[in-house]
């Protein structure tokens, strides 16, 4: 029919009306009316109260399947899905894995192994490549590597550092020392441990290692680079070395603790009333009793002189009094670190001792005044009273640097020099907003050429001399007192004072505020600084210190065949070629023997004279000595023994020749009244009516 407009076959039923039952369309649609049987089975469209679920297949739920749209299904909808089945009640517990719970297994961190760990591997703890092969335990370090392992089977462990496993061990990386620490429990009579070394600073990674075996231990043998050690179980019987003695001397033969005297505060000696029960050995040659171990401290300890130049020129012991004597004020630097003055004939006493100086002058007018003419500025600015100077006054003035590029220094004009005369130039300094300064000496007739140099770092007063010999000294209140010395290779010199913005460069760009601070300067024409010397308006003199103690009832006679000894605590302020500077003496003619007079020498040597021409080399020409305590016996035979901090240096028979009037002084620090002056300090005077003996040499 086509009376709808459409082809279609239909089937009806026609008791008075037409009625249509089923429709079959020529575009494959079909349509029924009502229900639908084949064979008495129900043909439904929805399923609906049929009993019979279209959502199955073959007894199985769609939802047991996947959707076949694909494209709406991603990687995280899979993760997710899998995620959250924990397959609860089928019999297949996701948390397991091959019949283990996941409790069973070490985290990543947090957790800890609780049962055992086999490898036939390494274990590499650490970031990096693994440096070495075989069963290990590696630490890795970022130089260099230690390993540990079981050496050979045989049970032997062996740490080491930037080396191989084995016995043919090769450097892991190069330029890096290494090392090793062997430990073998495994047999009796082996040695137990030894501590090995390898020089690596030059070696290469894969070079061979050669060890050198530092320490080793075992039940028969402890050894230190190869040689045995001995100890209280082994005291080497046999072996030529005791270790029960030192320097050949056994210990019982040596005092013990509460047996050795002990010097007090004020250089005696106490013996305690214990003494060993029998005898003291000393040197391996004679015997001291108790009654002797006390007659010898009783003479150290009773010189007919004792003059402790500490605070004051008084004797402690002695007849009369010390003579002191210089005609002009002076400075010195107290034990404080604070400039002083001292008076027409007052005594100085630094940290050191007794300052003794012969006369010096500072060249330099206005020592102190830096707004003067004759100092000359390049780059720097000079602000007056600008902060407190060494001596406490407000007089210390400012170099401030100025902004132009260049040099910044201030100097004193060009002063006339002689052609190989030592020359010192000396200042105070301080630091301000620059720590680095250096101090000059010039050659004008060279271009200004540098022949001597000292640069300081004010922050700390450390200073390194490039030319020339500097010296610094520490004040108080952060000032240094530089001095830098050289001999004129012209006819002129210049000082010359620079500030430095980075060592040691002179030249830079000021800023127009940094400076430092500046005090007290002086050209001296001698080959080390002397006390400073205030100038004004021309230069100024500075006296020679004298001091002289009364012969008579201080001294024995000095003529042959009495005994004496003199002991003086000393030192110079440099050692100079061209210099002989005596410590003590006495007055004397040339016709006449010297009698008792001590000098030092030069660079090198100390000299006693008994007797003149002839006289004694106490300190050989290959030493510097320059502080110390000197001291001279003189026996009954005229023997002559010369002792260096305890030390005897020389003994030797001097036989007098004329013998004309005796001293009536003894000088200290000079010879004949203040001739050849010491240039240094003497901190003790003793002397003795008898010469001591070795044994109380060493405890003067």
């Amino acid at each position: 029919d086509n009376t709808d407009g459409q082809d279609y076959f239909e089937i009806g039923t026609n008791p008075g009306t037409w009625t249509p039952v089923f429709r079959v369309y020529n575009n494959g649609n079909a349509w029924v009316k009502g229900d639908l049987t084949v064979d008495g089975n129900l043909i439904v469209s929805g399923g609906g109260g049929s009993g019979i679920d279209a959502d199955t297949l073959d007894g199985h739920d769609s939802s047991y399947f996947a959707d076949n749209a694909l494209s709406n299904v991603s990687d995280n909808t899979v993760l997710n899905k899998i995620k959250n089945v924990d397959g609860s009640g089928s019999g297949l517990d996701a948390d397991l894995l091959d019949g283990h719970h996941a409790d069973d297994f070490v985290l990543k961190s947090g957790d800890a192994l609780s049962g055992d760990l086999f490898t036939s591997g390494a274990v590499v703890i650490g970031s990096g490549t693994r440096r070495t092969s075989g069963s290990v335990l590696e630490l890795y370090g970022p130089q260099s590597s230690a390993i540990l392992s079981v050496q050979d089977g045989n049970g032997r462990i062996q740490l080491k550092w930037n080396a191989t496993k084995g016995l043919n061990e090769t450097f892991l990386v190069g330029s890096e020392n290494a090392a090793m620490w062997e430990f073998d429990p495994c047999f009796p009579d082996a040695d137990l441990f030894k501590i090995k070394f390898a020089d690596g600073s030059s070696a290469n990674a894969g070079d061979s290692i050669t060890w050198q075996e530092i320490l080793k231990v075992g039940i028969t043998n402890f050894s230190y680079l190869g040689n045995k050690i001995w100890h209280e179980g082994n005291d080497g019987s046999g072996s030529g070395l005791d270790a029960d003695t030192v320097d050949t001397f056994h210990a019982s033969q040596s005092p013990t603790a509460n047996q050795i005297p002990v010097l007090d505060g004020s250089g005696n000696l106490n013996v305690p009333s214990v003494v060993a029960s029998n005898e003291i050995t000393k040197a391996g040659s004679k015997v001291y009793s108790e009654a002797e171990v006390r007659t010898v401290v009783g003479n150290v300890s009773s010189p007919m002189v004792d003059l402790e130049l500490i605070n004051s020129i008084n004797l402690k012991s002695g007849v009369g009094s010390v003579e002191f004597s210089r005609s002009t004020t002076a400075t010195y630097i107290d034990r404080y670190g604070v400039l002083k003055y001292a008076d027409i004939d007052e005594p100085r006493f630094e940290k050191e001792g007794l300052l003794l100086e012969g006369s010096s002058t500072n060249l330099l007018k206005w020592s102190e005044d830096f707004t003067q003419s004759e100092w000359i500025t390049r780059g720097v600015t000079v602000e007056s009273n600008a902060t407190t100077a060494p001596d406490g006054s407000n007089t210390a003035s400012k170099l401030v640097e100025t902004t132009e590029e260049g040099q910044h220094w201030i100097a004193f004009q060009d002063y006339p020099a002689e052609e190989g005369q030592y020359y010192a130039g000396s200042v105070f300094l301080k630091a301000g907003e620059r720590n680095y300064v250096s101090v000059y000496l010039l050659d004008p007739e060279d271009n200004y050429a540098v022949i001597g140099r000292v640069n300081v770092d004010l922050s700390n007063g450390s200073f390194e001399v490039p030319q020339g010999w500097g010296k610094v000294q520490k004040l108080a209140d952060g000032w240094y007192r530089v001095a830098v010395v050289t001999s004129a290779t012209s006819s002129s010199i210049r000082f010359q004072v620079g500030l430095i913005e980075t060592p040691w460069i002179a030249s830079y760009i000021g800023d127009g505020t940094s400076g430092i601070y500046i005090w007290g300067a002086q050209l001296e024409a001698k080959p080390f600084p002397t006390s400073y010397i205030p100038t004004q308006d021309s230069a100024v003199t500075r006296s020679a210190d004298i001091c002289r103690l009364p012969f008579e009832g201080n001294h024995p006679s000095l003529k042959a065949g009495n005994e004496f000894s003199v002991a003086v605590d000393f030192d110079v302020f440099r050692r100079d070629a061209d210099l002989q500077r005596y410590i003590f003496g006495s007055n004397w003619t040339s016709e006449y023997d010297r009698y008792n007079q001590a000098r030092i020498s030069g660079l090198n040597t100390i000299d006693y004279f008994r007797t003149s021409p002839s006289y004694m080399i106490i300190s050989p020409a290959d030493e510097t000595i320059s502080s110390g305590r000197l001291l001279i016996t003189v026996d009954s035979q005229e023997l002559v023994c010369g002792y260096l901090n305890g030390i005897k240096r020389v003994s030797q028979t001097i036989s007098l020749g004329n013998e004309g009037e005796l001293p009536t002084g003894i000088w200290i620090g000079s010879a004949d009244n203040g001739a050849s002056p010491l240039y240094g300090h003497i901190k003790r005077v003793r002397i003795w009516d008898k010469a001591l003996s070795d044994i109380e040499a060493s405890l003067v």
